[in-house]
């Protein structure tokens, strides 16, 4: 996705309306965003030429997402070294294309504060408007179950996160 179009399309959960009465949805599925980090990352896409983020994961509900499927068929002419027995069967059919609408409601699961600097950063260097991000889409239903299981994805990415030790991130300032 360019990160345009991430920065004018993705929303926080802490903007999404869809909650039960007294509990927003930010409240069961994210952490509070953090300015100085988000600022952080900001920094980084004006100043850094060269940019590098893991996917956000993105909740997607309501509008008319269409997944449209790129068939893999070496044997119909694509120049390829391989045979096309060497593609298996279930790869044939596993790359595409999610056309969204734009009538979806997309708000980031996991990399908010990523998410934040690309905001941040979009306004101020219109050319990152046309760089991309990685973004995995997960459906997100408005219903007690969904919202379960979206609290669930939220803990599972993050509870394994562990943050980068303080020897390597000094080796990486001091190789820039």
């Amino acid at each position: 996705m360019r990160l345009r179009d991430a920065a004018e399309r993705i929303r926080y959960a802490s903007e999404i309306n869809e909650v039960r009465p007294g509990r927003q949805l930010s409240d069961l599925i994210q952490r509070a965003l953090t300015k100085g980090r988000a600022s952080e990352i900001g920094k980084y896409l004006v100043n850094e030429g060269d940019h590098f983020f893991n996917a956000l994961v993105v909740a997607v509900y309501g509008g008319d997402p269409e997944w449209m499927e790129f068939e893999v068929n070496p044997a119909a002419g694509a120049r390829t070294s391989r045979e096309p027995k060497e593609v298996a069967e279930w790869a044939r059919s596993a790359f595409g294309y999610l056309h969204l609408s734009g009538t979806e409601t997309l708000f980031a699961l996991d990399g908010q504060h990523r998410l934040a600097g690309i905001k941040q950063a979009v306004p101020v260097k219109a050319s990152l408007g046309d760089e991309r991000v990685t973004v995995i889409f997960v459906s997100h239903k408005l219903t007690d179950a969904g919202r379960r299981r979206t609290r669930k994805l939220f803990t599972t990415l993050n509870k394994t996160a562990v943050a980068v030790n303080k020897s390597d991130s000094s080796a990486s300032q001091a190789s820039r």
